[in-house]
């Protein structure tokens, strides 16, 4: 642990890939590094926070999670990172880093805000691929626009992000097959698309929902 300390970059991004050897072969001393290797999520260097993401991928511990996700949060533009992170959901973390990555988009402004709506995309595909189907589909509609109003171009423009990531994982159809509150959506989208009295730019993010959304197949 006292490696994960040094004051050298490098030794300490090596002493987090041993890490997870380490624990492999002593159990008993498992969970004390995961905490150790989750605080060093904080590293002010980005090769070792690179490390980070890889190792915490063989955790299961509640608090490696959160610190992918913060590392997700912090660095979602880095796209080194993000692979990393990605190439580490499991079945276990996924939920509690869709959720955390869901909660912070909400807060965010500008292209942090752009750079985690194209994370949560992604991570929407592996978590209905991972059997988490229902608790995505509940979270992509809490952050698309609400039925009974004709929404703004950014609500359109970002459900047209998630969707992109869904499809792309071949998961649409699986995540909102049958669900009325998604049919509801869709010709709420409709109607503003043909709305002419509506501003052109919003006919045209409703158009572009509804050409990612498979009503229309």
């Amino acid at each position: 642990e006292a490696l994960l300390h040094d004051p050298h970059p490098e030794v300490r991004r090596h002493a987090v890939g041993l890490s997870s050897y380490l624990i492999a072969a002593s159990a008993d001393r498992g969970v004390g590094l995961w905490n150790a290797v989750a605080i060093a999520a904080k590293d002010p260097d980005p090769a070792v926070r690179l490390q980070v993401a890889l190792t915490l991928g063989w955790a299961s511990e509640p608090r490696a999670f959160r610190a992918l996700t913060q590392l997700l949060i912090g660095d979602a533009s880095n796209v080194w990172l993000r692979t990393a992170v990605l190439s580490s959901l499991n079945e276990h973390n996924v939920g509690i880093i869709q959720q955390g990555v869901a909660q912070a988009l909400k807060e965010a402004e500008g292209e942090r805000r752009h750079s985690l709506l194209d994370v949560l995309a992604e991570i929407n595909g592996h978590a209905v691929a991972l059997g988490d189907g229902e608790a995505t589909a509940s979270l992509v509609l809490g952050l698309l626009p609400k039925v009974g109003n004709k929404g703004s171009i950014d609500d359109w423009t970002n459900a047209t992000t998630l969707l992109i990531g869904l499809r792309k994982a071949g998961r649409l159809h699986q995540v909102f097959m049958k669900r009325p509150d998604w049919l509801r959506l869709c010709n709420q989208a409709l109607d503003c698309a043909l709305d002419s009295e509506t501003q052109v730019e919003l006919r045209l993010a409703a158009l572009r929902f509804l050409g990612q959304s498979e009503s229309l197949d």
